[in-house]
């Protein structure tokens, strides 16, 4: 199975609304993605699985892009039956080579404290806790903040 990210398109939004509500106990609604979709702030991408000719829509992320200064993780989510499958990572990845050819500066996200995969997964990619919102979510569990600078990094260039 190989992973292709791709910006979200229309057509998506009816699937990614599918693994939201797979994902989350109070999962955004279509109308609230649809909007996402539309904001011109807003950036959103989708996973493909893809296998021979079968192609799947198995995650997305979506996030709110501030060229030159910040970028925030607004929603990410991953098919339960493709997670543990580098989606996630996949996801995160292309966002951050994206954040670098904006001149993003800093990557921001809350994630919820009982989350250990997800906080993980962010730990991975060296973003670090910045605090915590208590009783965030409407279960009342916190919130980590968590945050990362983007660094293009310089290599020098062997000549010889």
């Amino acid at each position: 199975m190989n992973i292709k990210v791709r910006q979200a398109e229309e057509k998506d939004l009816k699937r990614i609304a599918e693994i939201e509500a797979q994902s989350f106990d109070h999962p955004w609604t279509l109308e609230m993605i649809k909007e996402s979709l539309d904001n011109e702030m807003n950036i959103m991408w989708v996973a493909d699985a893809i296998d021979g000719d079968k192609k799947d829509v198995v995650g997305f992320l979506i996030a709110f892009c501030i060229p030159a200064v910040n970028a925030e993780i607004c929603d990410i989510a991953v098919d339960p039956r493709f997670r543990r499958n580098k989606v996630a990572h996949n996801l995160i990845n292309y966002m951050l080579c994206y954040c670098n050819l904006i001149a993003v500066e800093k990557i921001l996200l809350d994630v919820n404290v009982n989350n250990a995969g997800a906080i993980a997964l962010y730990k991975s990619f060296d973003f670090i806790e910045d605090g915590i919102r208590p009783k965030y979510y409407e279960n009342k569990d916190d919130a980590i903040l968590m945050s990362r600078v983007v660094t293009v990094e310089l290599k020098p260039l062997d000549l010889d």
